[in-house]
């Protein structure tokens, strides 16, 4: 899958810790459908072969590229699309939302199902790493 969205491929977190990359919109920023800055922090990734969903840290651009096509739906994504555009299923709308704003889960681990809470470890191990990825972006915007 190509990232045509993702014309801000500079912004990699260097940490050996983190497992999924934010997405971040090509209109990320000033330029966005918002004029500012808007990071969405989604809790964690789940899925039930670790090895199918190789390589990691692309993870979360191959998710919002799939919900960019329409090609996979997850209530909490369309649920946030809602509240920040009125028509969440036009997929140029879609595009446009995405592309505005940039992704990120807070969890770096994955998680063996759906409704699955993370463990203490998972938090504590997090916020480090969520502390760094607000520091890079708000750098670079």
């Amino acid at each position: 899958m190509n990232y045509k969205g993702m014309n801000h491929k500079d912004i990699q977190i260097d940490r050996k810790d983190i497992l999924f990359q934010p997405w971040v919109g090509s209109q990320y920023g000033d330029s966005s459908l918002f004029k500012i800055p808007v990071l969405i922090v989604g809790e964690s990734n789940y899925t039930d072969d670790v090895e199918r969903e190789k390589p990691h840290s692309t993870f979360t651009h191959r998710l919002i590229e799939s919900i960019i096509a329409g090609s996979w739906k997850h209530r909490f994504f369309s649920n946030i699309q809602r509240t920040f555009v009125e028509n969440a299923t036009d997929k140029d709308l879609r595009e446009k939302f995405w592309q505005s704003v940039a992704h990120y889960e807070y969890i770096q681990d994955w998680l063996r199902g759906p409704r699955v809470c993370p463990d203490d470890e998972m938090w504590k191990k997090a916020k480090p790493i969520f502390k760094d990825v607000v520091a890079v972006m708000s750098q670079r915007f």
